[in-house]
């Protein structure tokens, strides 16, 4: 996960925020990290 906000963080240096590119990043990152929290989810009882 660090090593892709990195490359996020290189994109957004490089392309801008707007850019395609950082956006698909940044998408990639979002699951990853939804993917990590549903891990810490609380079940119900």
């Amino acid at each position: 996960m660090e090593d892709l906000r990195e490359s996020m963080y290189r994109a957004i240096e490089l392309y801008g925020l707007l850019d395609s590119r950082t956006i698909y990043i940044s998408e990639q990152l979002d699951k990853l990290v939804v993917k990590e929290q549903k891990k810490y989810e609380r079940k119900p009882n």
